[in-house]
């Protein structure tokens, strides 16, 4: 027979499983070097975290960086890794070495070092890594390259910096950005970007642009320039062009590149909109210039780079009007709308006390109900006579803050109950009971994470009541009365994701009304909230109450999984 505590076990079991699920994930990537403000939303989790230095980092996980933050990772056990510049998004998407692992780029900088695989007889070379943008798809079988996103204008660029990197222009996608990446570039006509060139690909364009040699003040910066990291506007430090040995031309464009083919004033990727330059010939039109330090790029007096209308003229002049639209004509770049950024802050019990306001919310969700009852004498029954059924819950409550300590909630509530009574006749059974509370309950917050409740209710109890007919065995019917209670507990955020809460009621019945049936009674409840997000939870709950009413002892038991939203 199907008991209340096989529903009990099955409870916990499926609670411990949510444990599981969100560890039985294997981690792959170790945090290696980190500065700043660096989360992470783990697979499956609707709350980020803060990242630490020597953590691992689990499959699908996405990483954001904020101003003046960077994060270093090895992906893979070969040293392989990668640097998450300032004010960036990227998604772990996948590890595997012998089929490649794939990273999504969603906005920002990444600096990426792959370690070439060893050549085996009779083995093919293959990609080790894998880059996913919004528009354009990346292979890597070892090399070191920067690739630039910006969410905001859908435009990607990379620059190799070692090495040789295969690029494709993304002009339709799947579901699964794997099947993406490897239909993309599983062809002949893509491009192939080598050390010391550059490529971009916007939405506009159906393909990536055809790679140039950049300007060798960026690439030196750049090859400096470790973490990506950028200076305010007023420290930037203007490169100025050298002429370059055969040595150092060599260690920027490698050994195929002659002096003469190097371009004084090369491409220039923007760091920031992610906009490519190319080498632009007409010494009329002065586009500016790099920062020696950091490789950011340095708009010339009177013009700047807007990320959605490119070039655009910050001096009302005819003459600057002009250079404006040919240099808008050379990058070939086309204003766009593009998306908003979209970041993830961890869940901060602080935060949340600080933002604490008069609001909505709401509970719904299921219940399985249990009745254990017997008579006081023990004539008519014991605690095995038992009944149970379904119910439907939906609770509201308006939170009224008095201050960052104390808020009250003003609670109501109705809950429908479907009971099975296989012990009566068709005639007698009367299975369906709507039950409605109505409570105010007081938190006090000790701390960040723990708070003391206590509150005053009026609910619908339910009990039953013998009525003898015919026979000497009496016919339990059910009824319904409000019985007020107080309720003391406490609620502890264990983490950002999981609290957990208890409490004990006493009713406070006056057993000398001749209307009362319920004389005495007391309960406890255990609970786990798993928060999905800023405004939403899932509560499992276990409630038991125990009373006398019309010298029958009833036991109520409810298992519930409800649903939270505020407002």
């Amino acid at each position: 027979m199907f008991t209340f505590m096989n529903l009990i076990k099955i409870s916990f079991l499926l609670i411990s499983l949510s444990f599981i699920q969100s560890n039985a994930i294997a981690a792959f990537a170790k945090v290696v070097n980190i500065r700043g403000e660096v989360s992470q939303l783990p697979p499956g989790a609707m709350q980020a975290t803060w990242i630490k230095k020597g953590q691992l980092l689990k499959e699908n996980t996405s990483i954001v960086t904020r101003l003046r933050s960077f994060v270093k990772i090895e992906i893979l056990d070969d040293g392989s890794y990668i640097v998450v510049g300032p004010n960036s998004k990227i998604e772990l998407t996948k590890v595997e070495k012998k089929s490649g692992s794939i990273i999504q780029v969603l906005n920002g900088k990444m600096r990426s070092k792959i370690v070439p695989a060893k050549k085996s007889k009779g083995h093919s070379a293959f990609n080790k890594v894998y880059i996913k943008t919004k528009t354009m798809a990346l292979g890597v079988r070892g090399t070191e390259f920067v690739t630039v996103v910006s969410q905001e204008n859908q435009a990607t660029s990379v620059v190799t910096l070692e090495g040789e990197v295969a690029v494709k222009k993304i002009n339709s996608e799947s579901i699964d950005p794997e099947k993406t990446v490897r239909d993309n570039l599983d062809r002949d006509d893509v491009t192939i970007v080598k050390k010391g060139t550059a490529s971009t690909t916007y939405a506009h364009l159906y393909d990536e642009t055809p790679p140039q040699k950049v300007n060798p003040s960026q690439l030196i910066a750049l090859e400096k320039n470790e973490n990506l990291e950028s200076v305010k506007r007023n420290d930037i430090e203007k490169a100025t062009a050298k002429d370059l040995s055969k040595k150092e031309i060599t260690a920027l464009y490698g050994n195929d590149v002659e002096e003469d083919e190097v371009p004084k004033n090369g491409a220039i990727v923007d760091l920031d909109s992610a906009i490519f330059i190319p080498a632009i010939q007409d010494e009329t039109l002065d586009i500016g210039s790099v920062d020696k330090n950091t490789g950011q790029f340095v708009a010339a007096n009177g013009i700047e780079l807007d990320k959605k209308k490119g070039f655009v003229a910050t001096k009302q002049d005819d003459e600057t009007k002009e250079v404006v639209k040919k240099l808008n004509e050379k990058i070939e770049y086309k204003e766009v709308q593009g998306h908003e950024v979209v970041d993830h802050r961890p869940y901060s019990a602080a935060a949340k006390l600080a933002g604490l306001k008069n609001s909505w919310g709401l509970k719904t969700g299921l219940s399985v109900k249990q009745m254990n009852y017997s008579n006081m004498d023990n004539n008519n029954g014991s605690d095995d006579d038992n009944y149970g059924g379904l119910g439907a819950d939906l609770i509201g409550h308006y939170r009224h803050v008095l201050n960052q300590q104390l808020y009250l909630d003003y609670i109501f509530g109705i809950h429908a109950y479907f009971m099975d009574r296989s012990d009566l006749e068709p005639e007698d059974m009367d299975d369906d009971i709507l039950t409605f509370e109505l409570g105010i309950q007081a938190y006090y917050r000790l701390n960040n994470r723990f708070r003391l409740t206590t509150g005053y209710f009026m609910n619908d109890e339910m009990f039953l009541v013998a009525r003898f007919e015919t026979s000497l065995t009496p016919v339990m019917d059910q009824r319904t009365q409000f019985a007020p209670y107080v309720k003391f507990g406490a609620e502890y955020d264990y983490s950002d994701n999981w609290s957990f809460l208890t409490s004990y009621r006493s009713y406070i019945v006056d057993s000398h009304h001749p209307n009362i049936a319920i004389y005495s009674g007391k309960g406890f409840e255990f609970g786990a909230r798993r928060r999905l997000s800023n405004s939403t939870a899932l509560l499992f709950n276990f409630l038991h109450r125990e009373f006398i009413a019309q010298d029958i002892i009833v036991k109520n038991k409810d298992f519930s999984v409800l649903y939270e939203m505020e407002f």
